[in-house]
């Protein structure tokens, strides 16, 4: 057991460094541990799906006489059709995007309405109500009424920015538009700066291991 977990420790220091090697350009090395990680990504998911969906899924086609069952793995077969454009082939060929069509309509149908009353509605519906919050001596509380009303500014300002930006002739109108034009540049700020410390918070995670990889093995 400590054999293999002085190989295991070891492998994760060697691809680690060799990843990190990335950062000073592309090499050999690096492209050995991509191919690496995409290679054994896809055989993961392959195996994971072979033997939870389709296997099981031909088993309850076969036993509980629900033939219909298949007809999602034939489709899906259909993606694997090699894009002939020329030859008598080629009409056939054009069957390739007929699951990927099913899928985006599928996937629309069903995730537009409940993304649409979980996010949207229930965003909104959470910034603006209550508007005034009262705290439990019957004051108002002042931080979470500010709260609620900034989100209002911000959501109508920067509705009234993607929407009426271009009549720019308005000064009310591109007043209000520039507001919106502020909170949405605050919202992308926030989010860049979180990818980026997040991201940093990993970089110092892996570091870490490195540093703690080698005190094992040299102890």
């Amino acid at each position: 057991m400590n054999i293999l977990n002085s190989v295991s420790n070891i492998t994760a220091l060697v691809l680690t460094l060799i990843v990190f090697s990335g950062l000073f350009g592309r090499n050999f090395l690096f492209r050995i541990a991509e191919s690496l990680l995409i290679g054994i990504s896809a055989g993961y998911f392959a195996a994971v799906l072979l033997f939870s969906v389709l296997i099981p899924t031909f088993e309850s086609a076969a036993d509980d006489g629900q033939p219909w069952l298949v007809i999602p793995i034939l489709l899906g077969f259909l993606l694997f059709l090699p894009r002939n454009t020329n030859g008598p082939w080629a009409k056939i060929s054009e069957a390739v995007y007929l699951p990927s069509a099913f899928i985006l309509v599928i996937s629309f149908a069903l995730n537009a309405p409940l993304y649409f009353s979980a996010f949207l509605r229930e965003m909104v519906r959470a910034s603006i109500v209550p508007m005034v919050s009262y705290g439990a001596d019957g004051s108002i509380r002042w931080d979470l009424t500010i709260n609620a009303v900034l989100s209002v500014i911000s959501v109508v300002s920067v509705l009234w920015f993607l929407v009426a930006r271009h009549k720019i002739g308005n000064r009310a109108v591109y007043s209000v538009g520039e507001v919106g034009r502020l909170f949405l540049l605050a919202a992308i700020g926030s989010v860049f700066g979180y990818a980026l410390v997040s991201r940093l918070i990993l970089f110092i995670g892996r570091f870490n291991v490195i540093i703690q990889l080698i005190l094992q093995l040299t102890s």
